[in-house]
């Protein structure tokens, strides 16, 4: 025993030796940066330069991947102790984890490994394409085969339980859904995967269910629309037998007995993100590929909130919502009560010294009692009363219950107690006995929920320069730079070592929790809850949609009460949706945080009087110049000027400002306008957060995406990355997004707040080029040498078809359904106002010209009738428009289409034009629809698919009656152009027609000469050159007519 004894001695004696070194090393790069006096840290491009010269260093002197990591630590607390003992608001660096993570599966064993299982791709495609019997059971096997390998190489999913699941769906119902982008459909199935540790949680039972929506790849993609088609496809392997199959077929190793729990070590799935880290476009980053092999949590959203994210079902009349239903003040509350938060060092000091370990156990809860007394909140009052409880509990006073040493008292307090203050802070008495179980469940979640942040997740594997560190050296650094001497005075480094020793590294133990609600439930009758011990991580993914939030934005302004505080609720959304702030953070912001108001305003999150941070990376900048839309932007200048000039301190506060609005204040305006503006609300405030988070991730990840679920443009996309990359722009733009969150590290980030993580990896596997023989592909697709060629001219070539090429003609069919389009997203333009009499008059269809063109864009594709008819069926359920409208709109498409060829294309230089000819239409549709008519039905006759249209030479009075319109709707006429064969036939003309004599050069209408023509030809153009302009005009015209008055 003692030779064992004396062996981990040794060994933990060298691991503080070489710890120390580390944190020595590192100490001494930072200070020898900061005594450097080109760096002003007070300035924000010198910090960035400052935190990229040291991570430079850093990774010079620290090569292997751990001790690497553990510097990177090291400078994160650094900064951390730093700003406490100094004072300072500097930027703490996110601890790359992920970084170091992405780099562990780079090694000589997995490039080895992996060029040996890429290589296989030919042969596993050359396999396939050798079955004969297309029809045969073998043929369904081997495409299940061909699907697997795909789905893992191509894909990239190695996640063991998420591609068990996956492997049931293809043998299965095989439904896929389809988002649509640009135009460009991605298909992808909803994967879902119980769990009794980590997911959402299912109604009425204990179960975690994880959601996953996985796209497929291209080759796929293939071989599902090929088992469709099979009759008696019928596949009774399990995954692990299908994996043996294919390992036996290419040469490639895996255990004898394969089975579920040890087929992720096959060589197959464990070596197959070689080929996508370097397969050639591949967009993929190692931190998105560990979403896929189930290294990094991450949870989807379900189908049905797919579904309702721009089609939200809202109440019909929202009751209008006045200040007093906000604001309600409790007698109750004690009045002269000091403010724990105003003194919140001082306070934890207190807090320190009561539980003093060298004093008895009675003297201690004297002092507690004391200091109840003191400072006498009712959420104070329960955590001290429960402390002193714990500390009486199985003396002679109180002989029941085990006896607890004063030590692990003090370290329960550490434990949470900070936190329970935090969420409670505000909250009276009268609130205390108003609240539900939900009420508590919502605090203990939040307070979880940030335990989690703390901590890091350690696989256990073999020590060796290249693992993880273990979370001893994790400990050794953190005590290491938390005793580090600051030159300074000794009462900040006293008040530094009490914060320490209050807030241990120990692990968050949820039974301490629990204990503490049950002698809530016990002494004020408190609601039970039904929480388990054995700790679950339930998600609540939950996103809101802009459409929801401009609903939102409109309601608000509803609101019965004065301009000012009607303001006031509507920047605490809109803070709330853009920035994902905690709702402590946003009631905490004052006036004076605010750098350069007037142009780029920005304020810090920082430790105040009325809001004490949970963790140290939650102090952080909010660039809100780069995050608000331009009407949001007034609506805070409104506020902050108003709130200046009243000399408030607090941003959200009213009366003479020196303190915020209360919590229950901010939660009851979340929950009014929510629960009163939509039907069966299931959003809280949180999902502000996870909505901010969720829609940045798509943006700095520049998904295709982000104009399916985001209202953000390309411009405000490109600024919000290069801004909030900041001091983290060497470590990847996850690490500057957990930075921005408010979090330590990404993992927690994708793990509770990424919603979208799986759809962002897939769409950057997608990207990878897969090619495959003419012959198998028309095997799978029973696509042609003509469709290859309709499709893309340059798809095909005597050895292989890309089918990245071709990917619309291969998906053809296989969507179930369209969940959600980015044509949803699209802004209308203000139509003019017109008296009702007039409105009432008009010939158009009543719907705006915009929508029009969307459903246009969606019917016009080439679609079989099926297919056409279920598109209308759900753009009639999506948007509310009568199927019969939308029927007729597509007809008319058809007609013109099979009579013409024409096809509504759209033309991207026209459309602020094309909005003006539309309003300036609509005005005409009221009071001279008989003309625009004539105007329309001239076009339809004339048109044709290559050229203007064309009029003989007799049909004089017909160009004048098309002039008289179309110089109304595009007036500068120097855009109209006539074209004849000769100038005498222009001159001609021009006589019949009777053209006024212009006022200025710019109001001629241009003629030009053309050979050959024996009639005119009347065109639109920009520039000089026809671009289409006037057809895009005349279908919309034509589609956007009341069909009973064209009959």
């Amino acid at each position: 025993m003692n030779s064992i004894k004396y062996a981990h001695d040794r060994r933990r004696d060298e691991r503080l030796k070489i710890n120390r070194d580390i944190s020595n090393k590192t100490i001494n790069i930072i200070e020898e940066n900061f005594k450097k006096k080109e760096w002003d840290i007070n300035d924000t491009d010198d910090l960035v330069k400052l935190y990229d010269n040291i991570y430079y260093e850093l990774d010079l002197k620290f090569t292997n991947l751990r001790s690497n990591y553990l510097a990177c630590r090291a400078f994160s607390k650094y900064i951390e102790k730093y700003n406490h003992v100094h004072n300072k608001n500097l930027e703490v660096p996110v601890i790359p984890y992920i970084k170091i993570k992405d780099k562990l599966i780079i090694g000589a064993d997995f490039i080895k490994h992996g060029q040996t299982v890429a290589n296989t791709i030919p042969k596993i495609v050359k396999h396939v394409n050798q079955s004969d019997k297309k029809f045969s059971p073998q043929w369904g096997n081997k495409l299940v085969e061909l699907s697997i390998y795909s789905t893992i190489i191509h894909g990239g999913l190695t996640d063991v339980d998420l591609l068990v699941q996956f492997y049931k769906w293809l043998i299965s119902d095989r439904k896929l859904q389809n988002i649509e982008t640009n135009g460009k459909p991605m298909l992808f199935a909803q994967i879902s995967i119980a769990n009794k540790k980590y997911g959402v949680r299912n109604k009425n039972t204990s179960t975690l269910c994880k959601n996953i929506n996985y796209i497929l790849d291209d080759l796929t993609a293939c071989c599902v629309k090929a088992i469709n088609k099979l009759t008696n496809f019928k596949e009774e392997r399990e995954l692990a037998q299908v994996i043996q199959a294919i390992s036996k077929e290419l040469n490639l190793g895996i255990k004898k007995k394969p089975n579920q729990s040890n087929i992720a070590s096959c060589d197959l799935i464990k070596y197959s993100a070689y080929h996508l880290l370097n397969t050639h476009k591949s967009t993929i980053s190692p931190i998105l590929l560990q979403v896929l092999q189930g290294k990094l949590k991450t949870c989807s959203l379900t189908l049905k909130q797919l579904e309702h994210y721009k089609k939200p079902s809202f109440n019909k009349k929202p009751r209008v919502v006045e200040w007093r239903d906000l604001y309600e003040i409790d007698f109750r509350s004690t009045v002269n009560a000091k403010e724990y938060d105003e003194l919140t060092q001082e306070f934890r000091r207190k807090v320190h010294c009561a539980i003093n370990l060298k004093q008895n156990r009675s003297q201690v809860i004297q002092n507690l009692e004391i200091l109840l007394r003191e400072y006498n909140q009712p959420n104070v009052e329960r955590l001290f009363k429960w402390l002193i409880y714990l500390l009486k509990r199985g003396t002679k006073n109180e002989p029941k219950g085990r006896l607890i040493e004063v030590k692990t008292v003090k370290e329960y307090f550490g434990s949470f107690g900070a936190l329970w203050l935090s969420e409670t802070d505000g909250v009276t008495e009268a609130d205390f006995s108003d609240w539900d179980a939900n009420d508590y469940q919502r605090v203990i979640d939040s307070i979880l929920e940030d335990k989690k942040i703390k901590h890091i997740e350690i696989r256990d594997e073999k020590e060796t320069p290249n693992s993880p560190p273990s979370d001893e050296d994790i400990n050794d650094i953190d005590d290491f730079i938390g005793n580090h001497q600051f030159l300074t005075t000794s009462k900040n480094n006293n008040l530094m070592e009490e914060q320490k020793k209050e807030l241990p590294e120990s692990t968050f133990t949820i039974g301490r929790l629990l204990d503490f609600h049950s002698f809530l439930v016990n002494e004020y009758d408190a609601p039970a809850l039904e929480y388990k011990r054995n700790y679950q991580e339930s998600v609540k993914a939950q996103v809101i949609s802009p459409t929801v939030f401009n609903e939102i934005k409109g309601y608000i302004k509803t609101f019965n009460m004065e301009e000012h505080r009607r303001n006031l609720c509507l920047l605490i959304f809109i803070l709330a949706y853009r920035t994902g702030m905690r709702i402590s953070e946003i009631r905490g912001i004052m006036v004076k945080d605010f750098e350069n108001p007037d142009e780029q305003p920005t304020f810090i999150i920082q430790r105040n009087k009325a809001r004490s941070l949970k963790t140290d990376n939650a102090q952080r900048r909010i660039p809100l110049y780069c995050l608000l839309h331009e009407d949001e932007m007034q609506i805070f200048q409104k506020v902050f000027y108003q709130q200046q000039q009243a000399n408030r301190d607090f941003l959200f506060s009213t009366g003479a400002g020196k303190s915020p609005l209360s919590k229950d204040f901010l939660y009851k305006l979340f929950n009014v306008t929510l629960n009163n503006l939509l039907k069966n609300n299931k959003f809280t405030y949180h999902s502000f957060r996870h909505t901010a988070i969720s829609h940045l991730a798509l943006v700095m990840a520049e998904s295709e995406f982000t104009k399916v679920f985001t209202d953000y443009n390309e411009e405000q996309c490109k600024t919000i990355i290069n801004i909030l990359s900041g001091c983290n722009e060497e470590q990847g733009r996850w690490v500057a997004l957990a930075s921005f969150a408010g979090h330590g590290e990404p993992i927690v980030t994708f793990k509770y707040y990424i919603h979208f993580a799986h759809l962002i990896a897939g769409e950057a596997v997608s990207k990878v080029e897969i090619t495959l023989p003419f012959n198998l592909l028309n095997k799978l697709t029973e696509i042609t040498y003509d469709s290859i060629n309709d499709a893309d001219k340059t798809a095909y070539n005597k050895d292989v078809v890309p089918l990245y090429k071709i990917k619309n003609r291969i998906i053809r069919g296989l969507a179930y359904k369209t969940i959600i389009s980015d044509s949803i997203t699209s802004k209308l333009p203000v139509l003019p106002e017109i008296p009702k009499q007039e409105q009432d008059n008009s010939i158009f269809i009543p719907i705006h010209y915009e929508k029009v063109r969307e459903i246009a864009s969606v019917l016009q594709k080439d679609d079989t009738e099926a297919e056409r008819h279920a598109k209308i069926q759900y753009i009639a359920d999506t948007s509310g428009i009568d199927s019969k409208i939308i029927s007729t709109i597509h007809e008319k498409l058809w007609n013109l289409y099979t009579n013409k060829q024409v096809k509504l294309t759209e033309v991207s230089t026209f459309e602020n034009r094309l909005n003006k000819a539309m309003e300036t239409a609509y005005k005409i549709s009221c009071t001279e629809g008989e003309k625009l008519i004539d105007f329309v039905n001239i076009f339809i006759k004339r048109v044709n698919r290559k050229n203007p249209p064309y009029f003989g030479k007799k049909d004089h009075n017909e160009i004048k009656k098309f002039l008289d319109i179309g110089t109304k709707l595009v007036p500068i006429h120097k855009n109209w152009t006539l074209i004849a064969k000769t100038e005498e036939d222009i001159t001609d003309l021009k006589k019949k027609i009777g053209l006024p004599k212009p006022k200025s050069p710019s109001k001629n209408i241009l003629f030009k000469p053309e050979k050959g023509l024996s009639g005119y030809r009347v065109s639109l153009t920009f520039n000089g050159r026809a671009n289409g302009e006037l057809k895009y005009l005349g279908i919309l015209l034509y589609l956007m007519i009341n069909d009973a008055y064209m009959k």
